[in-house]
């Protein structure tokens, strides 16, 4: 008995519900991925579906790369060496306060821009005005004194003087009666006069002696009393001087609850808040004195010995040569080599206008060392690394050509040609990294390391472009061809252009037809998507080009009578 094979299950209506919702799934997920990738993709990249038509293995034809070409010249050379730094402050103050108190008001913050005298914060000053009120009444009690004992001495002096004045009369006086006193004995011995005479004459020269005496007595009496006044006027003074000085001194303290700026900076770092208690060794801020700034790096030991005070230094903010440069000299070339690393430390100290330098900045630094020559050189970005060897590459009949050279110093920006290459050398400094011996080459304007431009073209040029408003005639067989881009500039995707053929004489034949072709000249074997032609009537086309990526392209036109090439054309566009 023969066994029937087994009955196969036929899919349920459920699988093919699964099968179809996960084909959706596929779908959207495929959409959204090629949407993030538009909205995110670098301007030169493709999009997926356009990049499944190339091949994925694409080398660098022999087409017209746009390059940057300088002819070599000799002139006036200068080797150099590029080291990594940073900025220092070239000041950095701490701010102490001079007395304790409680912190009243802070007007700064980290960051701010200070003047030398500004106040920076205040402390509460009550305890020291209260200290200041008290060496004032101190002084003027003691200014006090001092007039009070002035004037006592003032008196002193009167009587001193008095006394000295009334000696002089006394002493007179007693010399008129001691002449007078002898003479009047001798007539008494004589007895011209009487003795009562005598007696009354001796009572005056008696009491003219006493107050002689008297007033010599009261004399030293007073000049004693004028001393001990002097003295007095003395003590006072110096207790008056002394309170003068204790109240200065209190004025200035209480001065010292506004702290200033002691120099023009920036606050790097405030410690307090408003409130708080500080004392005299409590550090509340510091204040960096950033114009002019220090500008270091460590160089190695050989290039030390080259560099001195005042070699010329090239400085950048950053880690690479971008934006302002700083053009100064070395000032200074530390006298000590590191023993762990064996670099010694250059500093130049520059303006800092506007303070684009900040301390602790990163900073790029070309030094100038050796004499200046005259030397055949080319810029950095010209030289290659080919077989190990140092090469450029150099336009020959717009063809790409590869010299090895022997390199000598450089300078950061330029390096100087031993040999391999001789003036008037077209050397292509930019837009080499991917030329092959023999592509062509065309020159273009580059900026920062960037093409910016193509050459422009000439006036025969077969190029579409803003100068033409995007629309050419060009005779072709004994045709006329008229070609011009409907939506300007042109843009990567799609474009479509109009193309009108009339006849130089006659009629156009009823199978007139029109073939386009597309490419990047630079990259020839590069698969693109075909231009699709409609033709509208007789002798009106419309061609839609795909342009995937930017760069220039190549639009190609054949005209056909049936199967018959007549003519081909060709027109340049650049896509930005």
């Amino acid at each position: 008995m023969t066994q029937s094979p087994p009955k196969t299950k036929k899919p349920g209506k459920f699988r093919y519900i699964v099968i179809a919702l996960s084909l959706v799934a596929l779908g959207v997920l495929f959409r959204v991925v090629q949407t993030v990738v538009d909205r995110f993709k670098n301007p030169n990249q493709m999009d997926i579906v356009k990049s499944m038509t190339m091949e994925t293995d694409v080398s660098m034809p022999a087409g017209a790369m746009p390059v940057e070409i300088q002819v070599a010249q000799t002139g006036i050379f200068q080797s150099g060496v590029t080291y990594t730094g940073s900025a220092d402050a070239y000041n950095e103050v701490p701010i102490y306060p001079r007395v304790e108190g409680w912190v009243k008001t802070l007007s700064v913050y980290s960051g701010d821009r200070v003047q030398k005298g500004q106040v920076l914060a205040t402390l509460d000053s009550k305890e020291l005005a209260s200290r200041v009120a008290e060496t004032i009444h101190e002084s003027q009690s003691a200014k006090q004194r001092y007039e009070a004992a002035r004037k006592r001495r003032d008196e002193a002096a009167a009587h001193r003087d008095h006394y000295q004045h009334s000696i002089q009369e006394a002493k007179a006086d007693l010399d008129y009666w001691t002449k007078e006193i002898a003479r009047e004995l001798k007539l008494l011995q004589e007895q011209v006069v009487s003795q009562e005479e005598f007696d009354r004459e001796f009572a005056q020269f008696k009491s003219s002696e006493a107050k002689f005496h008297q007033m010599v007595a009261n004399a030293k009496s007073s000049v004693s009393a004028f001393q001990a006044t002097e003295f007095e006027v003395n003590s006072a003074k110096s207790l008056m001087n002394k309170a003068a000085a204790a109240q200065n001194t209190q004025q200035i303290i209480r001065g010292y609850a506004s702290i200033t700026a002691p120099v023009s900076g920036v606050v790097m770092d405030r410690k307090i808040d408003i409130g708080v208690l500080v004392k005299p060794d409590m550090e509340i801020m510091r204040v960096a004195q950033i114009d002019p700034i220090r500008v270091q790096a460590n160089v190695s030991m050989d290039d030390a010995r080259q560099i001195r005070r005042g070699t010329p230094v090239t400085i950048w903010r950053g880690n690479s040569k971008a934006g302002d440069r700083i053009v100064a000299s070395i000032t200074s070339v530390f006298g000590r080599t590191d023993i762990d690393s064996r670099t010694t430390r250059v500093e130049a100290v520059v303006p800092n206008y506007g303070g684009t330098l900040r301390p602790g900045d990163f900073v790029t630094m070309d030094i100038k060392v050796g004499p200046e020559t005259q030397t055949l050189s080319v810029p950095n970005s010209a030289i290659i690394e080919r077989d190990q060897q140092k090469a450029v590459w150099i336009e020959q009949d717009s063809r790409a050509v590869l010299k090895y050279v022997t390199t000598g110093s450089t300078d950061g920006h330029r390096t100087s040609i031993v040999s391999g290459l001789s003036r008037g050398d077209r050397v292509i400094t930019l837009g080499n990294k991917d030329l092959k011996l023999g592509d062509m080459v065309t020159s273009a304007k580059f900026q920062d390391g960037r093409l910016v431009a193509l050459p422009k073209p000439s006036a025969a040029s077969n190029r579409l472009d803003a100068s033409n408003n995007f629309l050419l005639k060009k005779s072709l067989a004994h045709y006329v061809v008229t070609i011009a881009l409907k939506k300007k500039p042109p843009q990567t995707g799609v474009n479509e252009f109009d193309i009108q053929i009339t006849p130089a004489h006659g009629e156009l034949p009823s199978n007139l037809e029109l073939r386009a072709t597309s490419q990047m000249p630079a990259m020839a074997s590069m698969r693109v998507p075909e231009p699709s032609v409609s033709k509208s009537s007789a002798g009106q086309f419309s061609a839609k080009v795909d342009f995937i990526m930017p760069g220039v392209w190549q639009l190609t036109l054949t005209l056909k009578e049936g199967l018959k090439d007549i003519a081909t054309s060709e027109f340049l566009v650049e896509v930005k």
